[in-house]
């Protein structure tokens, strides 16, 4: 056997240690490579799962922008300033919406005077009464009844009214064009007392004692004016035939004169710069010695009532108000609503102011038929007025059955007094009533027999609207009938007795006069 000694490469060394250090690393890359998830699973050991414990939230609502909710603050630990910023701001608090407009309407200047100077202008004005208590009022003034008429047909917008004041005489000659409005009265702001007066040719016929009755008699004067219906009513408690009547508009000529003419005059602010103001012994009569027979009333449409009364209660406290300030001052009243635009010189507003009387909550209530058992209340001088412009043809249709009056509103104020304790809002000055030494109506009753249920109703009417006058009286037959007629005509109507007297006994063809003489 032969035996052979081989000598060593030189690079076996080199190529065991590159060997072995790839073998190195195979194992520790082996080692140090993460497990798959499916192998992880595998090998992982089972944990013990409660199937009662609520599950867990899906994958989908666990993402790595959501971050956890803060734990809550311990009492008495502040927030740190992350925590600060995050945290949501507090809702800002709603704004109180403006009140909602009360657009009024008065027909002259004179009729919303109160008004103006409680709201400091037509506007509301810095002073404004009723913007401290909550009502945006805004008033606008008109001349016309035809404009009056508009602003309520157009309402609550810009150059419209929900509201308006007005003569009742005019309200009721304009209530078949408002009737679908459904307007109704729902406080009495006052009085004519004046304001609208009559010329008569001749002077006397009211106090003509005769029975002879004109064929034709001329009335001018505008249709719905408040100064037509004083005509109206006094020609018809004369005893004339209204069917007789012819109503013309002023300025009117005619050929043929009739036997008895009548003027209609109106002293306003309308007519302070026309021929209106006459010389007052001219005047067969004027409103003044009826102070009663022609309020001017606040007017809304029936939904305008219900839907804002709590309103218009304010509003007509407010207005009680403005008539305190206006008596206080007259001048200075005057002067301050004479600066609105489109107001009248202030002269015109303290000529018109003098021919007027305003209400005070008594008065309001008793004229509203609440207080007391007037026979000049709401209803029957509008029952009066309907009948009066229904028999010269400014009126086509039956009236009412009652007259469109919602006493609610006053109710509300005067609760509001009697509550607070307060006095009236105005308070007059007691006037001492004493007797009149003028005749200026003599009422015919020419039934051939007594009617004394419509004489007591006359009676009452004349002896309430004439309250400053002597109301006397007569009747055919025995005294002591005339007696018993008064004394029923005061216990009916609350009449005062001391101004309804017994006279002599009728002479004539008359079965009853009543007559009536005025300071």
């Amino acid at each position: 056997m032969v035996t052979m000694n081989a000598e060593p490469s030189p690079t076996r060394p080199f190529a065991f240690v590159l060997i072995a250090g790839l073998a190195t690393a195979l194992g520790l890359s082996l080692a140090l490579k993460p497990a798959s998830p499916a192998h992880a699973r595998a090998t992982q050991p089972l944990e013990h799962t409660d199937v009662s414990a609520e599950p867990s939230a899906p994958p989908s609502q666990v993402t790595p922008d959501r971050e956890a909710a803060p734990e809550p603050l311990a009492r008495g630990e502040a927030p740190t300033l992350a925590e600060a910023k995050a945290a949501p701001e507090a809702a800002p608090e709603a704004p109180v919406p403006p009140p909602e407009p009360l657009h009024v309407v008065g027909l002259g200047w004179e009729l919303v005077a109160p008004g103006v100077l409680a709201n400091d202008g037509l506007a509301p004005g810095e002073d404004s009464r009723f913007r401290a208590h909550g009502i945006d009022a805004r008033f606008t003034v008109t001349t016309e009844v035809a404009g009056l008429e508009a602003a309520l047909a157009r309402g609550a917008v810009e150059g419209g009214a929900e509201l308006a004041i007005l003569p009742l005489p005019t309200f009721v000659a304009s209530y078949e064009r408002l009737r679908a409005l459904d307007p109704e009265v729902f406080f009495v702001l006052g009085w004519s007392t004046g304001r609208d007066a009559l010329v008569l040719e001749p002077r006397d016929w009211l106090v003509n004692t005769g029975s002879s009755k004109a064929s034709t008699i001329r009335v001018e004067g505008e249709p719905g004016r408040a100064s037509t219906y004083l005509a109206l009513h006094v020609l018809d408690a004369h005893g004339d035939d209204l069917d007789r009547v012819e109503l013309v508009q002023p300025g009117s000529t005619r050929e043929s004169k009739p036997r008895v003419s009548a003027r209609a005059i109106e002293r306003s602010t309308r007519t302070a710069n026309t021929d209106a103001v006459v010389d007052s012994r001219a005047l067969a009569l004027s409103s003044a010695d009826a102070p009663q027979l022609i309020p001017f009333v606040a007017v809304a449409p029936a939904g305008v009532v219900r839907a804002r009364g709590d309103d218009l209660a304010r509003f007509c406290q407010l207005w009680l108000e403005g008539t305190e300030t206006l008596a206080a001052d007259v001048p200075k009243a005057a002067r301050r609503i004479a600066g609105e635009a489109g107001a009248p010189e202030a002269i015109a507003l303290l000529n018109a102011l003098a021919y007027l009387e305003h209400a005070d909550l008594d008065a309001a209530a008793r004229a509203a038929g609440l207080s007391g058992r007037g026979a000049v209340s709401i209803e029957p001088l509008f029952q009066r007025s309907w009948a009066l412009w229904r028999a010269v043809g400014v009126l086509s249709t039956p009236a009412p059955a009652h007259a469109p009056l919602d006493n609610s509103v006053l109710a509300q104020v005067a609760l509001a007094h009697r509550a607070s304790g307060s006095a009236d809002a105005v308070t007059r000055a007691a006037q001492e009533r004493r007797g009149g030494d003028r005749l200026v109506l003599v009422h015919h009753h020419g039934e051939a027999a007594l009617e004394r249920d419509a004489l007591i109703d006359e009676l009452g009417l004349l002896a309430g609207s004439f309250s400053q006058a002597h109301v006397e009286l007569r009747v055919r037959g025995d005294r002591k009938v005339s007696r018993a007629i008064v004394d029923e005509a005061v216990e009916r109507f609350g009449l005062d007795p001391e101004h309804i007297v017994v006279g002599p006994r009728v002479k004539g063809k008359d079965t009853a006069q009543i007559r009536v003489l005025v300071p």
